[in-house]
């Protein structure tokens, strides 16, 4: 039986970005709600971090928007040296006190940050204060975080302040930062990383612990460059091959790991390393009972584990960016996913600011995930409201395209997912949450009209207009989402009296989208209920609705077994 400890890089707070001296900040911090940007004079709450105020696990439980908060706590310094303080996820804007000294600020709630805190630090006892500020605007990229004081529709609790992990790491003045490093099938290793002062550094790759390549380079405070080698192992779903890579400055080492993999797409097919590649997806919101999307390493381990043994090959991380264990145990499983830039709620200034000025950090943060196979830009033009017909929303849903290849053109990009696809999207990706199996198959037995006639949603043609299709790959990337009767909350269509008709209804569903031999894969909505959404695979709490080995037989189209 696989356990979370077969990993070895679980114990780190990030363990694609490894340092061996750290010190994790969770837990207890003062805390409490104030009025401005401003320091409390006295802080009267206890928190636990990384879980918003508005969980039960962080101690507060209030599911109110409280827009400004406050917290704090110390730290102990034992010897004064480099340190880089990291923040891996705080909603939205924030600004870092180190001995009530200005540090740092930040705005975003999808961008992890960090920065070097020498200059601030004493031996000893210091304070670290945070102060944050939340709203319901609209022009945020909020994802799946509701605009309002209740539930709604498939819009839930929001997550305000500090969700993620916080810790200190030990470097040296001439620390790495910015260290990306990518494998393709050719055997090729692409990096770049900078030094904060000139070095010299030394790289090292390990396979399985046994050092394979190594090479000098001078001193410089920015490298970039390629590396070949002659004997490698791929990377894919069913070979989990990782290379380790490390860097050493002057007084610093920092590690990553990497794969050798490629993604193409060709003759309306999706290609990794040159194999033919059917997706069997399935979509994941990352929120979990009383920690809303604060899971614990266990609660992810648990969700990819199953995810993986039921024979689902792929994920669509929807509306988030997960935790630093996410992505690695995904690494290490060899589950593919769909990296989703979650939605603002309005087209205007500040929202196509926002998110132009997120899209990149978003995008380098992941970049050494070798499961990352696509980048979801958009979704249900939210955001993008008048995409069908207005030019300057399509000329500004191609320019983020623009600025994602910019960063990164090993991957697929998928433009407003689920319906108003434009030519330049990778893939086709289609909605549809037909309960009826054999008014979906009807629906879908034509691909010509699929593509040219099928009103999707209700909302319109597959395409925006001025655009058609261009032989991309066609992904029905949601449906399902079946609901059964006993569940407090709504599914997609009727809800379903008995479990052994749930059964029969993820057959039917799944034999349709089997049976559609011109997609190139599917996303099955969803893992688990979320709040009052219960279309889960999953309870809310993780009990499985069906055992596993139905679900094995149901995922892997075996039918009549």
């Amino acid at each position: 039986m696989v356990s979370l400890c077969d990993f070895k890089y679980y114990n780190y707070p990030n363990p694609r970005y490894r340092r061996e001296e750290f010190t994790l900040l969770n837990g207890t911090w003062d805390f409490d709600f104030v009025s401005s940007f401003e320091f409390s004079s006295s802080l009267n709450k206890k928190i636990n971090v990384p879980y918003p105020y508005e969980t039960k696990e962080s101690g507060i439980n209030d599911t109110s928007m409280h827009e400004y908060m406050h917290y704090h706590r110390t730290f102990n310094i034992e010897e004064l040296s480099e340190y880089l303080l990291h923040f891996e996820g705080v909603d939205y804007e924030c600004k870092i006190y180190i001995n009530k000294e200005l540090a740092y600020t930040h705005k975003g709630c999808y961008t992890s940050f960090y920065f070097p805190i020498k200059k601030y630090i004493k031996v000893g006892i210091n304070d670290l204060d945070v102060l944050v500020h939340d709203d319901y605007s609209k022009y945020h990229l909020r994802g799946k975080q509701r605009t309002r004081n209740e539930n709604y529709e498939c819009w839930y609790t929001q997550y305000s302040g500090i969700y993620k992990d916080v810790y200190l790491e030990k470097c040296g003045d001439y620390f790495i930062k910015d260290l990306k490093v990518k494998g393709n099938k050719r055997g090729e290793i692409s990096y770049s990383f900078s030094t904060i002062l000139p070095s010299n550094v030394n790289i090292k790759i390990y396979f399985n612990e046994k050092l394979i390549k190594e090479l000098d380079l001078e001193s410089n405070s920015y490298f970039e460059g390629k590396i070949s080698l002659d004997n490698y192992l791929l990377y894919d779903e069913n070979n989990i091959n990782l290379y380790d890579f490390v860097v050493t400055s002057k007084d610093d080492i920092l590690k990553t790991y990497f794969g050798f993999i490629s993604i193409e797409t060709k003759n309306s097919k999706i290609y990794i390393n040159d194999k033919e590649t059917y997706l069997k997806m399935i979509l994941e919101q990352g929120y979990y009972l009383n920690k809303l999307v604060s899971g614990t390493k266990e609660d992810i381990f648990l969700d990819l584990i199953t995810i993986k043994e039921i024979g689902f090959n792929g994920i669509r991380v929807h509306q988030l960016q997960e935790s630093n264990i996410f992505y690695y145990l995904a690494d290490c499983l060899g589950l593919y996913l769909w990296s989703e830039v979650p939605s603002t709620y309005e087209y205007s200034t500040l929202s196509k600011e926002e998110y132009s000025y997120q899209l990149p950090y978003i995008i380098d943060q992941n970049y050494n995930s070798p499961s990352i196979i696509a980048y979801v830009l958009f979704n249900e033009s939210w955001g993008i409201p008048l995409i069908n017909e207005s030019i300057d929303q399509q000329e500004f849903v191609n320019s983020m395209k623009d600025l994602t290849l910019s960063k990164d053109n090993t991957r697929l990009i998928v433009l407003n997912d689920g319906w108003f696809n434009l030519t330049n999207s990778d893939l086709c990706c289609l909605h549809e949450y037909e309960q009826d199996s054999l008014k979906f198959k009807e629906k879908y037995l034509d691909k010509d009209k699929v593509l040219n006639e099928l009103v999707v949603n209700g909302f319109g043609l597959a395409f925006a207009k001025h655009n058609k299709y261009n032989n991309q790959p066609i992904i029905i990337s949601e449906f399902g989402g079946a609901s059964l009767e006993s569940s407090c909350g709504w599914g997609y269509g009727n809800k379903i009296s008995d479990i052994n008709k749930y059964k029969t209804q993820l057959e039917n569903i799944f034999k349709t989208i089997y049976s559609l031999d011109y997609i190139s894969g599917y996303c099955y909505t969803q893992v688990s209920d979320v709040e009052q959404e219960t279309n889960g695979l999953f309870y809310e709490d993780r009990t499985l609705k069906l055992d596993i080995a139905t679900l094995k037989k149901i995922i892997g189209g075996k039918f009549n077994e």
